[in-house]
């Protein structure tokens, strides 16, 4: 093979250019043409398929619709005759309905000109009368349309062929069944026959279904021929038959069209190759031409040595081009050739004058030994002058940086002068990084000729790694032709110590400098500070004065004259102080008590205590005395302070009132009712009293709020408040528990009647009139009564029997009052309360509570400022509806379990933020009762550094209302979670008092306002300015505020249009415990 291949290609280079490039150009034009003709052949061959089948679609849709519409005119008229009254009124009488029939039947023989087959059948689907003998003997027809009254379509086969067979049911009006079926039969033969021929030749059309290929026997369409089918639209009932109309094409007539096109194209290729052929030879031949006149000439000049041949050129082609070129390389070389022989004949002249150039060399070099002997013995003798001055010498080559030093050079820099090699690169290397731009600007300017001398000072980095200084002196000693310098000498030498020296003296004397810059700016900032003083003690509403140590005035403010109404013209600057009041227009409430204290101190080196000073007008002072001192202990005279506290001390009383009265109705609280009854149960434990505890509710009061909103729930409790009111004695307490829920402490004498109360208030209740919207309405009451001791000798059992005979006065039907019986004590909201106690310790136990989290977010741009989070009780019966805490926290509050709530919440909480440190800080909110539980700041403490929280992630909310009913309580428990670390919320802030005052006393940073003042915002304006106010009031104490209920879009551009900081609700997100901050974590 190889060989073969070996041979082929030897005899295709013996072969003649132009017959190469003829046969390479015949052979690219016939693939071209082959490619060419082999995509326009199958372009071709599938255009004329597609265009036959698009024809046989036509021809099969066009066929389809007229065997459809003959079908359809046939089913037609059956389904009318079946419906006829004639045929049913025939049905109805066995006697005459063949005789009625037959003759009927007859004119149904044909339609539109095929024939069909007419059978009418009884309920029993026995014949009664037919038009033609009847083909098909089978009666599955029968079951579908007798028994059930649906219409049949089957094909069957009899000798003539596939026919159609149809049965319908003859119903009337009345039967529920059939009565008789119409059946008829159709040959799809006579269909096929009765439409028109195809035209054309090799077409062939047939009329197929589902259960067979064709109506007649003939094999189905052979591979070799196209067909297509188009369906037949026709009634429903022949639907599932698949009926169809197939119409096909012989392919060997488009087989032929074919191959008599392929025969063309491949003649027009076959004489299109040959031309091509003919042309590129006769062009070949024609640009071969010059190459071989052209290797004619290479030869003769190979053979004869002689450059001289010249190649002829004719023309302008790139092959006679190609001749020019040839002939230039032949004069090229001609010349060469010539330069070649000149270049010998002087080289032998220049070897000639090298022999000359040696000899004169030599002398040089015995005359250079004479001078560098001398040279050296002068360098010995500066050497020895530079070592007597303890200078270094340097010698430069200015173009090149090479330098010669001596050995005190390298001395003088720490190194061993045998082993030092100084260039001018090491030199910049050690050169200080502050000296680099004025060493080289010296440098610069006298190699320019700009400076008479180069002097500089700079330093270097010793071997040691110190800074030394040094002074370089340097002169060039030659310059070239130009003038340019080539060769510098100079010296070194060390001046550190004289710049030791020289920097400690402009050290002093900058210290110096400083020292008075810094002289007069005390005196100027101690004159500023001085008048800074002197108005900020003007500006203070705090009384000042200063006594000396003669105990004479030394500065007083206008505030202390004005607190003692000392008129301010009066120069009290100098004068005993114990004059100071006599110029004052207040008396003293208590004389003999400000006599000893008024601006008396025992012992003047000790601060005085604080004491009140009560003047007579009702005002009330504090004093405050403290000694001054200088740095060195000694006594320069005694402050006194002054305060007006009046205003403060009336705040106080009056949080301690609201403190102790529900905001609604003014009376007593729930917190002043415990504590009312706590030392009413002491009083009478010691006296032997007896007294009753009445609790009593409103029935149906929720209807109330459900109805007609809260305003008018407020109405009711007022109205009910103040009724009651006049019934109960001064000395008994009326107070409201919250909600609908009031308690009366009442005081059992001797012959008192425990039911009298009771039975006024269900009369008085009972009795008052309501009217809202137009809608008259009248409430009961149902009250519960425990009478101490006999029901329980402390507050808790006080107050759940009390609570449980309010239940069992419910019981009795309302709108009565009951007395505590214990034998009853088994009701159902008794077992209710006692398995709520139960469930709650199961829950803490079993760990059956859930977190749940919402978020809180910024108004301006929805950012996550905080969660908060909310606790929930797995409800076993239906876990998809957890329990929420208004159905047990009011419960655990009264058991006590509250407490362990709030625990296990705050360790789950703080646990969580330990364990996720990218988690968003949680606020957890406690309850009232939490202030009882001193101890509490302390657990928060301890779980933050076991899990290693940072304080500042973590909240406590707090309800407005339980924070201020135990005013005092509630404010130390603020202090100790706020030396903690963590941040205090008061939540639903505005829902239970008409004054701000307290949050002076209550030391919180962020406050939510209540839900009430949310919901509906949009809509009402009163509630608009309420929450301006709070916000207006919260930025003037730089506090957050929070809006709770936030339901949809409108409300929350209402609260950021108000300036609410923070915002939270269900148009944000729902409560849930996989919120989408816990999955970014």
């Amino acid at each position: 093979m190889a060989p073969a291949k070996m041979k082929g290609r030897t005899l295709f280079a013996k072969t003649r250019l132009a017959n190469q490039i003829a046969l390479a150009m015949t052979v690219l034009t016939l693939g071209f043409i082959l490619i060419v003709g082999g995509l326009s052949y199958t372009i071709t061959r599938k255009q004329l398929i597609e265009d036959q089948e698009i024809a046989l679609g036509n021809q099969a849709g066009l066929y389809a619709q007229q065997s459809g519409n003959t079908l359809r005119a046939i089913a037609s008229t059956m389904e009318q005759l079946a419906e006829n009254a004639l045929v049913l009124k025939a049905l109805a009488d066995p006697v005459t309905r063949q005789t009625a029939l037959a003759p009927f039947l007859k004119d149904f023989s044909s339609i539109n000109e095929v024939p069909v087959t007419v059978l009418i059948t009884d309920g029993d689907g026995q014949s009664i009368v037919e038009n033609g003998p009847w083909p098909d003997p089978s009666r599955a027809w029968s079951r579908p349309v007798l028994e059930t009254g649906e219409r049949h379509a089957a094909i069957a086969t009899a000798d003539e062929g596939d026919y159609l067979l149809v049965a319908e049911p003859i119903l009337s009006s009345r039967a529920q069944l059939p009565k008789g079926a119409l059946l008829y039969t159709v040959s799809l033969t006579q269909v096929q026959a009765r439409l028109p021929p195809l035209g054309g030749a090799g077409l062939a059309l047939r009329l197929v279904h589902s259960a067979r290929n064709a109506t007649h026997e003939d094999d189905p369409p052979a591979p070799n021929r196209l067909s297509h089918t188009a369906p037949l639209a026709v009634p429903a009932v022949l639907q599932p038959l698949g009926l169809g109309v197939e119409v096909s094409a012989d392919r060997g007539i488009l087989t032929d069209s074919l191959n008599r096109l392929f025969a063309l194209h491949a003649t027009l290729a076959a004489a299109m190759a040959l031309a091509v052929f003919i042309l590129a030879r006769t062009g070949a031949h024609y640009l071969s031409q010059p190459l071989s006149e052209m290797q004619s000439v290479a030869r003769r000049v190979i053979a004869t040595g002689s450059l001289d041949h010249r190649f002829a050129a004719r023309g302008s082609f790139e092959i006679e081009q190609l001749g020019c070129v040839f002939n230039e390389m032949l004069d090229q070389l001609r010349h060469a050739y010539r330069q070649l022989y000149d270049r010998a004949d002087s080289e032998a002249e220049r070897n000639r004058a090298l022999a000359t150039a040696n000899s004169l060399l030599e002398q040089e070099i015995q005359e250079r030994q004479r001078i560098e002997a001398a040279l050296r013995e002068s360098e010995e003798r500066l050497r020895l002058a530079l070592e007597a001055t303890q200078q270094g010498l340097y010698d430069l080559n200015v173009q090149t940086g090479d330098v010669v030093v001596s050995p005190h050079y390298a001395r003088m820099l720490g190194y061993e002068p045998d082993a030092f090699q100084e260039t001018n690169a090491a030199w910049i290397a050690r050169l200080h990084p502050d000296d680099h731009e004025q060493v080289a600007r010296t440098y610069q300017l006298y190699l320019n000729g700009d400076i008479p001398e180069y002097r500089v000072e700079f330093r270097q980095r010793t071997r040691a790694d110190d800074w030394i200084w040094i002074l370089s002196l340097g002169s060039i000693v030659r310059r070239d032709e130009r003038g340019r310098p080539l060769r510098m000498l100079g010296t070194h030498a060390d001046i550190t110590r004289r710049k030791q020296a020289e920097a400690d003296l402009a050290k002093t004397l900058e210290e110096l400098r400083i020292a008075e810059l810094r002289q007069r700016e005390l005196l100027a900032l101690t004159r500023r500070e001085q008048g800074r003083l002197r108005a900020l003690l003007a500006a203070m509403n705090v009384g000042i004065l200063f006594e000396d140590n003669q105990q004479c005035v030394e500065y007083l403010n206008p505030a202390f004259l004005r607190m003692w109404a000392i008129d301010e013209t009066v120069d009290l600057n100098g004068r005993p102080i114990r004059n100071i009041l006599e110029h004052s227009n207040h008396r003293f409430a208590r004389p003999d008590h400000a006599s000893c204290f008024v601006l008396q101190v025992q012992d003047t080196h000790q601060l005085s205590e604080r004491c009140e000073i009560d003047l007579y007008d009702g005002r009330i002072l504090t004093q405050m005395s403290y000694p001054v001192t200088d740095a060195e202990e000694r006594v320069l005279g005694r402050l006194w302070l002054y305060e007006d506290i009046t205003h403060e001390r009336q705040t106080a009383q009056q949080l301690l009132y609201m403190a102790e009265r529900d905001p609604l109705t003014g009376l007593s609280n729930r917190h002043s009712f415990q504590k009312h009854l706590e030392q009413k149960i002491a009083s009478s434990l010691r006296e032997g009293h007896k007294f009753a505890v009445i609790y009593f509710d409103l029935d149906e009061f929720k209807t109330i709020n459900d109805s007609f909103g809260h305003r008018a729930g407020d109405m009711v409790l007022v109205r009910t408040a103040g009724e009651i009111a006049t019934h109960v004695r001064t000395t008994e307490m009326f107070a409201r528990l919250g909600g609908d829920e009031f308690a009366i402490l009442s005081t059992l004498g001797g012959g008192y009647d425990p039911g009298a109360l009771p039975a006024r208030i269900v009369e008085t209740v009972s009795a008052i009139p309501f009217r809202f919207r137009s809608t008259h309405l009248r409430l009961t009451a149902s009250v519960g009564v425990a009478i101490f001791p006999e029901h329980g000798d402390n507050v808790e059992e006080l107050v759940a029997h009390a609570d449980t005979a309010m239940y069992q006065a419910k019981n009795q039907g309302k709108n009565t009052w009951a007395l505590y019986d214990p034998h009853r004590d088994s009701s159902e909201a008794i077992k209710r309360r006692l398995n709520w106690t139960g469930r709650i310790a199961q829950a803490l136990d079993g760990e059956l509570f859930d977190l749940h989290f919402q978020g809180v977010y910024h108004t301006e741009d929805r950012a996550l400022s905080h969660l908060e989070v909310l606790l929930r009780m797995r409800n076993p019966e239906q876990p998809e509806f957890p329990i929420l805490p208004g159905q047990f926290i009011r419960l655990a509050e009264k058991s006590g379990q509250v407490l362990d709530i709030d625990r296990w919440v705050l360790k789950q909480s703080i646990s969580l933020l330990g364990h996720n440190p990218e988690l968003p800080p949680l606020a957890v909110n406690l309850s009232g009762r939490t202030f009882d539980d001193p101890t509490l700041p302390h657990f928060i403490r301890r779980l933050l550094a076991e899990y290693e929280v940072a304080p500042r992630r973590l909240f406590v909310e707090l309800t407005e209302t339980a924070a201020v009913s135990d005013i005092q309580d509630a404010q130390r428990f603020i202090e100790a979670i706020q030396q903690v670390g963590c941040g205090v919320c008061l939540d639903d802030f505005g829902s239970g008092f008409s004054t701000f005052a307290y949050l002076k006393y209550l030391n919180v940073k962020v406050f939510k306002i209540d839900g009430l003042f949310i919901r509906d915002l949009p809509n009402n304006y009163d509630n608009q300015v309420f929450i301006r106010a709070m916000v207006e009031m919260a930025r003037g104490l730089h506090k957050t505020t929070v809006a709770e209920f936030v339901e949809d879009a409108a409300t929350l551009d209402m609260v950021r249009e108000l300036g609410v900081d923070l915002a939270q609700g269900y148009h944000f997100d729902r409560p849930c415990a996989e919120h989408p901050a816990l999955t970014i974590c």
